[in-house]
């Protein structure tokens, strides 16, 4: 066989190609197309063709393509418990509120950002009260959120302003969340620990409640 058919793919080879911008330097030219089959010339021929044979050109993708592929969004669901001290007109009195949350986010590899919409209940001596939430949040993920990292470390940051019933509350949420990839890749399970500290106004009364919460959330990634 000379060199001009070496360096041909005859009609009947087929080329199953998963080549990316940053594939492997190889290089060729379609001469002709005719449905599935092609007549492709190479630059450079990976190895010696051989008629009737079928070959295969693979490339691998870059890295970042990878990471970001799977993991672009997510969705989750979180719950969180707390035992709060609530200061009000110099009085200070036990609290508890208990949150579910929905939300909705984006990530971008070393960081995320989260908008969650929820309810909050609020225990407060023999009071009771229930109000929606509107919160966004900011994690900073001390290991990259990519597809081959299971375990992720991150400090987050929450913002929820509430408002109603004559209420004007801000909360601000400082704390750390693990994100644990354990049972699949794009499922994570992210217990969390915080630090609490609102503000709220009621009929021109300033409040402040403050303390630890313990939070757990599920959040599938897509």
């Amino acid at each position: 066989m000379n060199d001009f058919k070496c360096k041909q793919l005859l009609i009947g080879i087929v080329l199953l190609l998963a080549v990316s911008s940053h594939a492997d330097d190889l290089k060729f030219r379609v001469n002709k197309v005719s449905g599935t089959k092609a007549i492709v010339e190479f630059s450079e021929a990976p190895v010696t063709l051989e008629l009737g044979k079928t070959y295969s050109v693979a490339g691998k993708k870059t890295q970042s393509e990878e990471s970001n592929s799977g993991r672009e969004h997510l969705l989750s669901i979180q719950t969180s418990f707390n035992s709060l001290t609530k200061t009000q007109s110099g009085v200070s009195a036990n609290s508890s509120t208990t949150v579910l949350g929905f939300g909705i986010g984006w990530n971008m590899i070393n960081y995320e950002l989260m908008l969650v919409l929820g309810l909050s209940t609020l225990k407060y001596e023999s009071i009771s009260s229930s109000s929606s939430f509107q919160e966004f949040s900011f994690d900073w993920n001390f290991t990259p959120n990519k597809l081959e990292n299971d375990s992720i470390f991150a400090f987050r940051v929450g913002s929820i302003n509430t408002a109603g019933s004559g209420t004007i509350a801000i909360r601000t949420l400082p704390g750390f969340v693990y994100k644990s990839f354990a049972f699949s890749p794009s499922w994570a399970i992210v217990p969390g620990i915080f630090y609490q500290f609102e503000t709220a106004t009621t009929s021109g009364v300033l409040a402040q409640t403050t303390g630890l919460v313990l939070s757990i959330g599920i959040s599938n990634y897509f």
